[in-house]
C-alpha cells in the first residue's frame, strides 16, 4: 500500500495563508533490518525491493481513509532515498506496546433519518473505527461525529436532532469510504482513527443492523494498574470518564483530543496529566520514549 497518502497533515495555526490546505509533513520512509546472530540478512539498503499501488487511494489521520477494492497496480522497482532522509536520532526498538484494539462494542442504536443514511450510536466516545460488513457492491461512507444535533451548538440554525453535529471537528472530514465489487466481511480502515460516538453511514446496499457494524475501540496497549468504585454516583462517572479520555488519547504518543484536526502531542498536556497516566496505566515506557522524542528533535538552542 501507499501508506501515508496525507497521513500526517501539517498542523496550521489560525493565521496560516494555507491553513488546513497542506498535507503530508513526514517523509514516507521504511527502514527495515533483518539480523541473524551477527549477520544482518536483509535490509532496506538490499538489492531487489520493489512497490506498487495498493487499494488504499489515500489515507489521512485527520479526514479518514478511502479504500477501493481492486485497484492494485503492478509491482515495480523501489527508488531508495539517501541515507540522511528521514527523522532524526536513533532508530530504536520500541519498549512499549503499540496501539491495539482493547475493546469491541456493538451499536446500541440504529436509525435511518434519511434515504441512504442510517445513524449508529455506539453510547460513548472513545477513539477507534468503524468495522462493517458489506453484502454487495458499493461505494460505503462512514463519517464520525461525538454528538447529535441540537439548539445552540455553533454553526446550526436549523438543527436536526436525528443527524450527527460535525462543525466541532473543524476542518477534520473524519470519514473513511470503502469501494467493493463483492460482498465483504469486516471491513475496517487500517491507516487512521477517530474519536467518536456516532456514526453517519451513507450509500449502504440494504438493511444496517447491529450484526453488520461494530466499533473497535483502540489504544496503546499499556496495561491499566487501578481501578476505582466509589459509593457516590457522580464520582465513579468522573472516573470512568477520565480514564476513558486517556485512552482515548493514547495514540504512541499522548495527544491532546481524538477527534478534531489536531491530535497533537502537546507537552503541556502532556505534563498536566502525567501523574494521573502513571497512576492509571503501566506509562513509564511510553512517556520515556515520549521525552526522548523531544530530546531528538531539539534544536541547538534548545527550541523543539
Amino acid at each position: 500500500d501507499a501508506a501515508g497518502q496525507s497521513r500526517f497533515p501539517a498542523y496550521q495555526q489560525p493565521d496560516a495563508k494555507v491553513a488546513q490546505q497542506t498535507y503530508d509533513s513526514i517523509p514516507k520512509i521504511v527502514r527495515l533490518a533483518v539480523v541473524s546472530g551477527n549477520t544482518t540478512v536483509f535490509s532496506t539498503g538490499s538489492d531487489g525491493w520493489a512497490k506498487r499501488r495498493g487499494p488504499v487511494q489515500d489515507d489521512s489521520v485527520y479526514d479518514g481513509e478511502l479504500y477501493v477494492q481492486g485497484s492494485e497496480t503492478q509491482w515495480q522497482p523501489a527508488s531508495a532515498l539517501a541515507l540522511d532522509k528521514g527523522p532524526r536520532g536513533q532508530m530504536v526498538p520500541a519498549d512499549f506496546p503499540g496501539v491495539q484494539v482493547r475493546r469491541v462494542d456493538p451499536p446500541i442504536k440504529i436509525t435511518n433519518p434519511a434515504d441512504g443514511v442510517f445513524v449508529v450510536d455506539f453510547g460513548s466516545n472513545t477513539a477507534g473505527v468503524c468495522s462493517i460488513d458489506i453484502p454487495s457492491a458499493a461505494t460505503v461512507s462512514l463519517r464520525h461525529g461525538e454528538l447529535m444535533q441540537h439548539a445552540h451548538l455553533p454553526g446550526l440554525d436549523k438543527p436536526d436532532p436525528s443527524r450527527v453535529y460535525f462543525d466541532n471537528l473543524r476542518s477534520a472530514r473524519a470519514n473513511d469510504t470503502v469501494v467493493v465489487t463483492q460482498p465483504t466481511s469486516n471491513w475496517y480502515p487500517r491507516f487512521t482513527y477517530h474519536g467518536f460516538r456516532f456514526v453517519e453511514v451513507y450509500g449502504y446496499p440494504g438493511n444496517l443492523t447491529s450484526s453488520n457494524i461494530r466499533r473497535f475501540a483502540m489504544s496503546t496497549g499499556v496495561e491499566q494498574r487501578t481501578t476505582a468504585n466509589f459509593t457516590d454516583e457522580v464520582l465513579q462517572q468522573i472516573h470512568i470518564g477520565s480514564v476513558g479520555t486517556q485512552h482515548a488519547n493514547l495514540m504512541q504518543i499522548p495527544t491532546d483530543c481524538p477527534q478534531r484536526d489536531e491530535r497533537l502531542g502537546w507537552m503541556g498536556d502532556a505534563s498536566l496529566s502525567a501523574q494521573s497516566m502513571h497512576t492509571h496505566f503501566d506509562y513509564t515506557n511510553m512517556a520515556s520514549a515520549f521525552v526522548d522524542s523531544m530530546v531528538d528533535l531539539m534544536n541547538s538552542d534548545g527550541s523543539l
